[in-house]
């Protein structure tokens, strides 16, 4: 790893305080490589890094415009996957 590379791990280790943070640095950055998958009618589809922060942020939005704020809560029901 060059110096410079070294130089952005560090400064980026001092901005992460949230799993949040580390979201939007991942996928905030809009790179288009693989980061997740999803189960599409049975058929497993890849994800880039920028379309899951496009999905984030529509539901975000959505949630905004029904009034939703900081420090509200909201569930979500789903099914276990696991």
């Amino acid at each position: 790893m060059s110096k410079e590379e070294q130089r952005k791990v560090k400064s980026m280790r001092s901005e992460i305080k949230t799993i949040n943070d580390v979201f939007l640095g991942v996928a905030g950055a809009g790179h288009e490589r693989v980061m997740t998958w999803q189960d599409a009618a049975g058929a497993w589809q890849s994800l880039s890094s920028g379309e899951v922060y496009r999905r984030v942020r529509t539901l975000a939005l959505a949630l905004k415009a029904w009034g939703i704020g900081r420090g509200d809560r909201v569930a979500i029901p789903s099914e276990n996957r696991w």
